[in-house]
């Protein structure tokens, strides 16, 4: 089992650092991909060099992708995951970052499914959910997501995932939250721009567990910075209520 995190990027450097050195701390190391929107804030220079400068400790885990022009976080995102070489995506957004344990604990999870599941079953896990802190700029915790269900890894089989998304007692929650494996990724046809940034996450996450189980990690393994700049506060309200009711439709 081989991760690849994407990080999608547009003009946050001093945020996007914070998010990088979250990834390349990981205690289980893994691949670090910089998906950019083609920022003009001097993202790609910095990248470039602290690549450069790992490759020559003989780390080369990290690797810069540039959009040639401004194309949404849901191209981004697409963008990133197609050069992933990691049979497993988790997602980051730029203004987030990750706990240390993060894809250790996420790695047990899985694991520990496809130990106790049935010889005769073909199913898999194909998207990893956990609990995440939401943080102000300064980083002091605000909230914490709701645990959901029993114990401290919670499964559900593909065939409830869907009505209870639709009742949200099955909320997967933001990217920072989220890892999913990429052949379902793949097949569910990625992220959709005409959702960019309001709910691409949710419709994204609905259409991958069409092809395997959920996991819940009851831990909390991700930060999410709770800030004005954020993208979705760049909509109207009444957009994002539009958007929540065309995924409700979604679901049914």
């Amino acid at each position: 089992m081989k991760f690849s995190i994407v990080i999608t990027t547009y003009n946050r450097l001093t945020l996007l650092k914070r998010a990088i050195d979250s990834a390349l701390n990981q205690t289980i190391p893994c691949e670090v991909i910089v998906a950019d929107d083609c920022s003009t804030d001097g993202t790609q220079q910095y990248v470039q060099e602290l690549s450069a400068s790992l490759i020559e400790q003989e780390n080369d885990r990290l690797v810069y992708h540039r959009n040639s022009s401004n194309q949404g976080h849901s191209a981004t995102m697409n963008a990133g995951v197609a050069i992933a070489s990691g049979d497993w995506i988790k997602p980051v957004d730029d203004d987030d970052y990750l706990a240390p344990n993060c894809i250790e604990e996420i790695i047990q999870a899985i694991t520990a499914y496809e130990r106790q599941k049935s010889q005769n079953s073909t199913s898999q896990v194909v998207i990893c959910s956990c609990q995440a802190a939401q943080v102000d700029p300064s980083e002091t915790e605000l909230t914490r997501t709701r645990i959901i269900g029993p114990g401290t890894v919670f499964y559900i089989p593909q065939e409830d995932i869907h009505y209870g998304m639709f009742l949200e007692q099955v909320p997967f929650g933001t990217p920072i939250q989220v890892a999913y494996r990429k052949e379902a990724f793949i097949k569910s046809g990625g992220w959709d721009s005409s959702l960019d940034a309001n709910c691409d996450d949710i419709d994204s996450w609905m259409r991958i567990s069409q092809f395997g189980d959920a996991v819940f990690i009851n831990k909390c393994l991700a930060y999410r910075t709770i800030w004005p700049g954020a993208y979705n506060q760049q909509f109207s309200l009444k957009k994002r209520l539009d958007t929540n009711i065309l995924i409700k439709e979604k679901l049914y």
